[in-house]
Order: C-alpha cells, then sequence, then structure tokens
C-alpha cells in the first residue's frame, strides 16, 4: 500500500527501512535518560516481531527519493509502539500523516483506542496530538535501580571528563550502608588533572562519603539533589570544609536529562 499526500508518500514497512528508522530513532531520543541504543536486531526484536505488530501496522513516510522522514508502529491493541520522525523536516506535517494512517489502521482492526508514549517536551507531537483530539493522562510510575552501580558511576566519570578535571583534584572513598551483596561495600571515584576514573580497588582519599545504595543512585539518576541528602542526614561527608566541593562533584555527575521510555522498549 503507497498512499500519496502533499507531496510524500506514505507506505507500509519493507525489508531494509529499519537502517533508516534507528537513524531516526536514535537521534530523536539519544539526549533522554532512560535511552537504548538500538541496532537493527533490537529494533526487529522490539517491533517486528511483537506478536502484536504486523507489517500493515508499521506506516512509512518517505519522500520522492525514498528517505524515511518518519515512521510509526502501530499495534492491533491500539498501541503506537514506536514513533519517530527527521527533525529535518515538515515535522507536522509528517506526524499527521502517520496519525491519519494509525486512527486508520487501528479502526479496520478493531480496537476502540489509540495510545501513545511520547516525551512531554517532544511539542510537535504534543501539537499534533491537540490537533486529533488526543487526551493527555499521566504516565504510570515507574521504579528504576542500578544493577551495576560501580559501572554506573563510571560511566558518567567517563562522559564528564574534561568538565571534572577542570574542576576537581580529589579522590572520594564512598561507603555504603547496607549494600546488597552484589555491590561494593566502597567505591573510589579518582578525579585529578591527569585521570578521571571509579574504582573498587582501595587508595588514599581525601574526601569520606557515607550513604546508601538508595540515596547515591536517586542522586545520581537526578531523582535527589545531593544539597537535599545532606540536610535529610542520607549523607555524611568528612571533613565538613570538603562539603562545598563533594556537592558540587556529585551534582556535576548527576543525570539532567528528561526520562522517556518508548513503549517498544517494554516486554
Amino acid at each position: 500500500m503507497v498512499e500519496k499526500k502533499r507531496g510524500y508518500k506514505v507506505r507500509n514497512f519493507k525489508d531494509g527501512d529499519e537502517f533508516q528508522f534507528l537513524q531516526l530513532f536514535n537521534k530523536l531520543y539519544e539526549n533522554y535518560g532512560g535511552y537504548v541504543l538500538k541496532d537493527p536486531q533490537y529494533w526487529r526484536w522490539c517491533c517486528l516481531e511483537r506478536p502484536d505488530v504486523e507489517r500493515e501496522g508499521i506506516f512509512v513516510v518517505v519522500d520522492e527519493e525514498e528517505n524515511v522522514l518518519g515512521y510509526a508502529v502501530v499495534g492491533k491493541s491500539g498501541n503506537i509502539w514506536e514513533i519517530s520522525y527527521d527533525s529535518n523536516c515538515n515535522k507536522n506535517e509528517v506526524i499527521s500523516l502517520l496519525f491519519d494512517k494509525a486512527i486508520e489502521y487501528v479502526e479496520d482492526v478493531g480496537a476502540t483506542s489509540l495510545t501513545l508514549n511520547a516525551p512531554q517536551e517532544d511539542h510537535i507531537i504534543s501539537e499534533v496530538c491537540e490537533k486529533f483530539g488526543f487526551t493527555t493522562v499521566s504516565p504510570p510510575k515507574m521504579f528504576i535501580s542500578v544493577l551495576d552501580l560501580p559501572e554506573f558511576i563510571s560511566t558518567l566519570l567517563e562522559d564528564r571528563r574534561e568538565e571534572l578535571k577542570a574542576k576537581f583534584n580529589e579522590t572520594v572513598l564512598v561507603k555504603l550502608r547496607d549494600a546488597p551483596s552484589w555491590v561494593s561495600g566502597e567505591l573510589f571515584l579518582k578525579i585529578s588533572r591527569d585521570e578521571v576514573y571509579g574504582s573498587v580497588e582501595p587508595s588514599d582519599f581525601t574526601i569520606l562519603v557515607e550513604t546508601d545504595v538508595v540515596t547515591l543512585s536517586s542522586m545520581l539518576l537526578g531523582v535527589l539533589s545531593p544539597f537535599r541528602c545532606l540536610i535529610n542526614l542520607k549523607l555524611k561527608i568528612k571533613p565538613f570544609w570538603k562539603i562545598p566541593t563533594l556537592l558540587k562533584i556529585f551534582s556535576s555527575l548527576q543525570l539532567k536529562t528528561s526520562w522517556f521510555f518508548p513503549l517498544s522498549d517494554h516486554g
């Protein structure tokens, strides 16, 4: 099925489209917390092989040269499992075309509603949703746990390496109270002009921090501010004159991006 409107063509999925899909998806969502880099195999498992999804429910907007400008994966249940678009095209028009086809499809398969999970910050999708009469509902609460805390901290340190090197020269020992068996009770953060890394190996330190796994994870994930943890006695720092430095280090490490999980990453 191919339908042409306003210079764009709307058609169903063809094998090989997923490579262009992923270019759009990874670019659109890479700055959100919870983002997972997708490769073709992972995308096929998340979307194409999902029992709820038929090829007839995957809609693709392309230009005259067959460049993919947007796509939507619509399930027979009425869920839009995934939607992405090219930020350099006429975004409003592309999303409107996808919604047109999605609504038509769910009516044909007998679904009673159409549900989309989209970032609140995406004003383009919000405008189109409003135009199509969508109602906003509160998302379900999600609980996030860090399975490999040392690796997570090392990733944050590496990501902010240059910023940290320019501001700090400290070795931080983090002692975790009531750490589960799979989490080391002591973590070291080495930050100097020459190197930035995390380790569980013993080392001399300039700042001692005592906290618990939930508090540390919540700070790093951006749920709690380091200062609030300090005044709530969830964070103990020695020596006391290092408190401002430690708070700045943890603030620099925090994830400050909005969180978003596409439905396709669920289940």
